[in-house]
C-alpha cells in the first residue's frame, strides 16, 4: 500500500462572495467562543454552554459547505481528470488546515468545557430529573451527538498543547494552512467483478447457483460430477447453500498426504491456489448435506481460465481422488481469495452484568472483560485492528497479565515490512504501545453510544399512547429508561473526556512477537502470534475477573444450550454461565477430538460446536471442520518484502441458518473455544471474497501452546 503523495497547489483562485461569507462565519464562530470564554471564567456556566453550542454549530454549517463545494468548484475550473483530482485533493487538504488552524479553537472549549459543564448541570440530578430536563429544555441543547469524534479527539489533543504553550491572544483569523497528505489504509481483498458475471455462467451454467446463500456467494468456475439440485422453472429463486463440517469421513487418514500430491499438480500446471479445503455442502434449513464431500480449490478471482480450471479439477479427481480411491469426492475450483483477519492507562473497570445491565452492550468495550479490541498505537492510520484473547502471566516476571493476540495485529506488516518479529529483550529497548481500541473500532462503538441515546430521546418525545393500558405500561418503563438514559450518557461523557485521544487507551506494549510464517515439520501451522505486557495502570485491579469471555451479547439461557448443546443427551450436567462471562478452562481440545469429536450434533452425529467474541463480529458460533485446509497466505507490503508462505490451518465454517459468518476483519486474535470453555485454537485469518468470510482459520492450540512455552520463560494460562 503506498502513501499517495500530495500535488502542488493548484493557481490562486479569486475571492468570491461566498468565500467571503465563510470567512466572516468563521469569525463569527471564533468570537462567540471568546464569548462563551468569558462567560465561563465568570462562572457563567449554563450562558457559556449556549455560546459554545452555537458557536460548534455555526463551524460545522460553514465546514460542511466548504465540503460540499470542493468538487464542483474543481470541475468547473480543470478540465482534466487528473487535474481535478489534484484539486479535490488540494481542497480536502485546505478545509483540514482550516479545522487545525481556525476550528480547534473553537473545539479546545467543545471537547473539553461543554461536557465538563453539561456533566456539571445534568448528571448529579435523580435520572428522572435529568431526563426531563433534557426532553423538555430543548433536548438539542446538549449537542453531545452533533459533533464528530474524530474532530474531538484533535480538539482534545490540541487543546492539551494550548493549555501548555497558551494560545495566541488576539485569535488571529490570518494564516497560511499547509496542506496535510493524506494517509493510507489497509487495502480489501479484490470483490467480484459483475462485469464477469455472463461469461462465467455461460462457462458453468451453475456457477452462482452452486454457492448461493454461502457469505461471500463467489462462484464456482467449474465443479466435476453432476449438477447439483435446483428448484425447478427458469424463475425459481436458487437453494439456499451452506458449508457443512466433515468430521467421520473415511478421508481423514489420508487428507494431508492428497493435499500434498494437489499441490504438487498445481504446480506443474502454474496455478496458484489460494486454498484447498474440504466441506461437505447442504442446503440451509436442511439436516443432512446433499454433498458428503467436495474438494474446493481457491483461486484468485479472474486468475484462472475456464478451461483451465477444468482441466485441472477433472485430473485432481481422475488421477490423484480416483488413485486414493475416493471416486465419490468431487472437485471444483472456487474464486476464493485468503487473509489475515486483522483493525496515563484508562483503567478499564470488569464487566459487572448486573449493575452494567441495561447499558452492557456500549460498557463492554470499556471494560478489562474479554475480548479486548486493540489496535497499535503508532499505526492507527493504517487500520490495522484486531483482538486480544486471552490472558497469560509469567511466574517470573511482572504481577501484571500479558495478553494474546496475533502478530499481524501486534506489528502490521505495512508497519513491519521486514517481518524479522520482536524478542523480549528488544522490546525493552523498543516500545511499542498497544491501544484500546483502533480509530474504526472507537468511532464504531461511539455510534453505539450515541445512537443508544438518541433511541430514548426519540422514544421519550413520541406522541402519549392513546389507550390507558399503553399509557400505563410506558409509565412503568420509564423510570428504567430514565436510568438508562443516564448511564448512557455518563459513559459517553466520560469517553470523550478520558479516551478520544487513543494514548490515553494504551493498554500495554508488545513484549515478544514471533515472525509470521510456517513453523517447521512435514505439516506447518501458521506461527502468528504475540503477547502484550499489560500495563499497571490499564485495569482496575481490585475487579479484574481474569479469563472470562463475555458472550451474553448473542447467547443466553435461551440459545446457548440450543446451539451448543444441539443433542438433548449432552445436556447433562449443563448450565449457562453466570452473568455470561464464560471462563477459559484450562484445558485444551485433544487432537483426536479435533479429527473426531466427541460431541454431537442435533442428530447425534459427531461435531464439535465452538465460539468465539472478535472485536469486529462480536460472539459467534460455528463448527470445527475435521478436515484441515492446505492454505496459501499472501500478505503484499508497500516495500520489497512479503509475508507468503503455505501452511495446513484448523478450519471452521459457520453455523449455518441466519447465523452468518464465524469471523470477520478485526477477529484475528480471538481465543476460540468449545461450550466448555476448552481451548480450540487461536484465530489467524478466513477465507472468501472481498470483506466476506466464507472459513475462519486458526492455529490449534494444542499446537501453539507449546510454542509460546518454549520462546517466553515461565508463561502460564492466567
Amino acid at each position: 500500500m503506498s502513501q499517495q503523495g500530495m500535488s502542488s497547489p493548484p493557481s490562486q483562485v479569486p475571492d468570491t462572495t461566498e468565500a467571503a461569507g465563510q470567512r466572516a462565519a468563521l469569525v463569527a464562530a471564533l468570537e462567540l467562543a471568546r464569548e462563551a470564554v468569558r462567560l465561563d471564567t465568570q462562572s457563567e456556566s449554563r450562558v457559556a454552554l449556549d455560546k459554545y453550542i452555537e458557536s460548534a454549530g455555526l463551524l460545522r454549517d460553514v465546514l460542511g459547505r466548504m465540503r460540499k463545494e470542493s468538487a464542483s468548484k474543481a470541475a468547473s475550473e480543470y478540465g482534466s481528470a487528473n487535474e481535478i483530482q489534484h484539486e479535490k485533493e488540494w481542497e480536502q487538504a485546505r478545509v483540514q488546515s482550516i479545522i487545525d488552524t481556525y476550528a480547534v479553537r473553537i473545539g479546545v472549549f467543545t471537547s473539553v468545557s461543554i461536557f465538563q459543564s453539561w456533566y456539571e448541570l445534568v448528571l448529579p440530578q435523580s435520572p428522572d430529573i435529568a431526563f426531563n430536563r433534557v426532553i423538555t429544555n430543548n433536548q438539542n441543547t446538549p449537542e453531545l451527538d452533533d459533533i464528530d469524534p474524530l474532530f474531538l479527539r484533535q480538539c482534545r489533543a490540541l487543546a492539551l498543547d494550548w493549555k501548555e504553550k497558551q494560545a495566541d491572544p488576539d485569535w488571529s483569523t490570518s494564516s497560511n494552512p499547509t496542506p496535510v497528505s493524506p494517509t493510507a489504509t489497509r487495502s480489501r481483498k479484490p470483490s467480484f467483478d459483475p462485469a464477469r458475471r455472463p461469461q462465467i455462467v455461460s462457462d458453468y451454467p451453475s456457477a452462482f447457483s452452486d454457492t448461493y446463500g454461502t457469505v461471500s456467494g463467489s462462484p464456482f468456475i467449474y465443479k466435476t460430477g453432476d449438477p447439483w439440485p435446483q428448484h425447478g422453472g427458469p424463475d425459481a429463486e436458487p437453494y439456499l447453500r451452506q458449508l457443512c463440517p466433515v468430521n467421520d469421513h473415511p478421508i481423514i487418514d489420508d487428507w494431508i498426504s492428497i493435499l500434498r500430491s494437489v499441490e504438487t499438480y498445481l504446480g506443474t500446471c502454474g496455478i496458484e491456489f489460494t486454498a484447498i479445503c474440504g466441506f461437505a455442502w447442504g442446503n440451509q434449513d436442511d439436516k443432512v448435506p446433499f454433498c458428503p464431500l467436495v474438494m474446493t480449490i481457491g483461486v484468485e478471482p479472474a486468475s484462472v481460465t475456464f478451461v483451465d480450471a477444468k482441466a485441472a479439477a477433472d485430473v485432481v479427481k481422475a488421477t490423484i481422488l480416483v488413485g486414493r480411491g475416493f471416486p465419490e469426492v468431487e472437485v471444483a475450483i472456487w474464486e476464493w481469495t485468503t487473509s489475515f483477519a486483522g483493525r496515563v492507562g484508562p483503567s478499564l473497570p470488569s464487566l459487572n452484568t448486573l449493575l452494567d445491565e441495561p447499558v452492557i452492550e456500549v460498557n463492554a468495550p470499556f471494560s478489562s472483560a474479554l475480548p479486548l479490541a486493540i489496535a497499535p498505537l503508532n499505526g492507527l492510520d493504517l487500520h490495522y485492528e484486531g483482538t486480544g484473547g486471552m490472558f497469560l502471566r509469567r511466574t517470573n516476571g511482572s504481577e501484571y497479565p500479558l495478553l494474546l493476540t496475533v502478530a499481524h495485529v501486534a506489528r502490521p506488516p505495512t508497519m513491519f515490512p521486514d517481518n524479522a518479529g520482536l524478542t523480549e529483550q528488544a522490546s525493552a529497548e523498543h516500545r511499542e504501545a498497544i491501544s484500546l481500541l483502533g480509530e474504526k473500532g472507537f468511532l464504531d462503538v461511539f455510534q453505539k453510544i450515541k445512537s443508544r441515546r438518541w433511541k430514548l430521546l426519540r422514544e421519550e418525545e413520541e406522541t402519549p399512547p392513546r389507550s390507558a393500558e399503553r399509557s400505563s405500561a410506558r409509565s412503568k418503563t420509564r423510570p428504567m429508561r430514565c436510568k438508562i438514559f443516564v448511564e448512557v450518557t455518563k459513559l459517553q461523557v466520560h469517553v470523550i473526556l478520558t479516551m478520544i485521544d487513543p494514548a490515553d487507551r494504551v493498554v500495554g506494549r508488545v513484549l515478544h512477537a514471533d515472525p509470521v510464517g510456517p513453523s517447521p515439520g512435514p505439516e506447518p501451522f501458521t506461527v502468528d502470534w504475540a503477547v502484550i505486557q499489560i500495563t499497571h495502570d490499564a485495569f482496575e485491579w481490585d475487579e479484574f475477573q481474569g479469563n472470562k469471555v463475555y458472550i451474553g451479547d448473542r447467547l443466553d439461557v435461551i440459545s446457548f444450550p440450543s446451539l451448543m448443546y444441539p443433542w438433548d443427551p449432552d445436556r447433562a450436567g449443563y448450565s449457562y454461565p453466570e452473568d455470561g462471562l464464560l471462563e477459559i478452562s484450562d484445558d485444551t481440545v485433544p487432537e483426536s477430538e479435533l479429527r473426531q469429536p466427541t460431541q454431537h450434533n442435533e442428530l447425534g452425529a459427531p461435531a464439535l460446536p465452538v465460539l468465539k467474541n472478535g472485536s469486529t463480529t462480536g460472539t459467534t458460533v460455528g463448527w470445527l471442520n475435521g478436515l484441515k485446509a492446505l492454505v496459501r497466505h499472501h500478505e503484499p507490503s508497500n516495500h520489497d518484502h512479503e509475508i507468503k508462505f503455505t501452511s495446513f490451518e484448523t478450519t471452521i465454517v459457520p453455523y449455518g441458518g441466519d447465523h452468518g459468518a464465524f469471523s470477520g476483519f478485526g477477529d484475528s486474535g480471538s481465543v476460540i473455544l468449545d461450550r466448555k470453555g476448552r481451548k480450540v485454537a487461536l484465530l489467524t485469518g478466513g477465507g472468501g471474497l472481498g470483506d466476506k468470510t466464507d472459513v475462519t482459520f486458526a492455529t490449534a492450540w494444542h499446537q501453539l501452546e507449546p510454542l509460546i512455552k518454549e520462546t517466553l520463560d515461565g508463561v502460564e494460562f492466567f
